[in-house]
């Protein structure tokens, strides 16, 4: 992948101007962090790959046009996300502490938590003893559960699987208890990550990179005494996480692999980073767009389990755009999904006059969540994980990857503390 280094520059500018006006006058550490991690994911994953000779220069303008409505719409001053932090604010801390606050309840919520998370490695088949001798990573078995429709679904492992789902974001805001104990809690944050290895032989490499990033980020906001040898174990260590980042790439798809840094690694680990601009001439260019009323169905349906709709027909947008991009389909042998980054998805699904309204949908979400999160004592972790949701994850495979999670996956989180605030409000009206 050839970069023009001018092109890239001259890009660099209107972006760095626009990140000024994003943390413009907030003064909050916490929130600044949060923007700083969201926009700069979007300009790497978003960004850098627009000065490759193999993209269009219209692509570097909606690039442009996306951040510069992320940035004007985070900053206008909604009424619900203010409502929400008022809310929160004035109800949620008025009963005092919560189990996720105290240490004792907050480590057998825990506890609990990892016990469900276990029962993939019971039920419908035993694996437990993968804990010990894990199996080698299958990335080919896990996609193509995902294409293909089981033709009988178990329903208790999936209703364990749903509430290890809606749980997490507790369980998150419990490991605040842990922030300044960084062995246990990168221990605890990795355990439900192996146990999902062990009874998949799979893991996505991002999910292994953002519960890293949360751990680094959290640590070093809380422990002032050790940031600097922290970072410079970092720095020193950056060398072996390419090593096994580029390794496991290899194994998961089922290829040999030797575990060494060389040039060609690096240009290889850099290019599956910043590419996903080069699929945008691709799916211009092919004139499709996504079956608007199908998606509105996914995301009104989100919240609902799949296992209990399984026959709504909904869009499966990184598989859509895989296909007019690497010009298979899906079913075909040899098919593998290429990620095409938040632009061409954009464009995808609004077309090119609307794609704009995902920067929109994306700047208001990013907005709500935090408001609601911030007047949370022992938000850190909870905060960090959502910003690398979206400065990662959506950057990386847009709306597909991260609505899921804030609107099913947080519904426990969004219940639990509606009713709270709900409660105190009886309490002293």
């Amino acid at each position: 992948m050839k970069l023009d280094y001018l092109h890239m520059l001259l890009l660099l500018v209107p972006v760095i101007f626009l990140y000024r006006l994003l943390v413009y006058k907030i003064y909050d550490r916490l929130e600044k962090a949060y923007l700083t991690i969201i926009y700069w994911g979007l300009y790497f994953y978003g960004g850098v790959g627009a000065s490759s000779y193999e993209v269009e220069w219209i692509y570097s303008v909606y690039f442009l046009i996306f951040i510069s409505v992320f940035v004007f719409f985070y900053r206008l001053k909604y009424v619900f996300p203010h409502a929400v932090k008022n809310a929160i604010g004035r109800f949620y801390n008025a009963r005092g502490a919560t189990i996720f606050d105290k240490p004792a309840s907050a480590s057998a919520f825990i506890y609990i938590y990892l016990l469900i998370c276990l029962t993939s490695l019971i039920y419908p088949s035993f694996k437990l003893l993968n804990l010990v001798h894990p199996p080698a990573p299958d990335l080919i078995t896990a996609l193509l559960g995902t294409i293909e429709t089981p033709s009988n679904i178990n329903i208790v492992s999936k209703l364990f699987f749903y509430l290890t789902l809606l749980l997490y974001p507790l369980y998150l805001l419990c490991l605040n208890n842990f922030a300044t104990k960084p062995l246990k809690l990168i221990i605890f944050l990795f355990i439900p990550l192996y146990i999902d290895y062990c009874a998949t032989a799979y893991v996505g490499r991002g999910l292994i990179l953002i519960d890293l990033a949360v751990w680094l980020l959290t640590v070093y906001k809380y422990n002032k005494k050790i940031r600097v040898p922290l970072i410079t174990g970092f720095c020193i260590l950056t060398p072996l996480l390419l090593v096994i980042a580029y390794s496991y790439s290899i194994a998961r798809a089922g290829g040999e692999y030797n575990v060494t840094l060389s040039d060609n690694a690096i240009e290889t680990l850099f290019y599956q980073e910043v590419n996903f601009a080069e699929g945008f001439k691709d799916v211009v260019n092919s004139g499709q767009h996504i079956n608007l009323p199908g998606f509105m169905v996914w995301l009104v349906t989100l919240p609902i389990p799949k296992f209990l709709i399984g026959g709504v027909n909904v869009p499966i947008i990184t598989f859509e755009l895989s296909e007019i991009v690497i010009g298979m389909n899906r079913h075909d042998e040899g098919f593998w999904v290429k990620l095409t980054g938040y632009v061409t998805e954009s464009y995808y699904i609004f077309g090119k006059y609307f794609f704009w309204v995902e920067a929109l949908m994306v700047a208001w979400l990013a907005k709500a969540i935090f408001y609601f999160l911030r007047n949370i004592k022992g938000n850190a972790v909870l905060v960090y994980y959502v910003a690398l949701q979206f400065g990662f994850m959506f950057s990386r495979a847009g709306l597909a990857s991260v609505m899921p999670t804030f609107l099913n996956g947080f519904l426990a989180l969004y219940v639990y503390f509606g009713l709270k605030v709900y409660l105190s409000k009886q309490k002293f009206a």
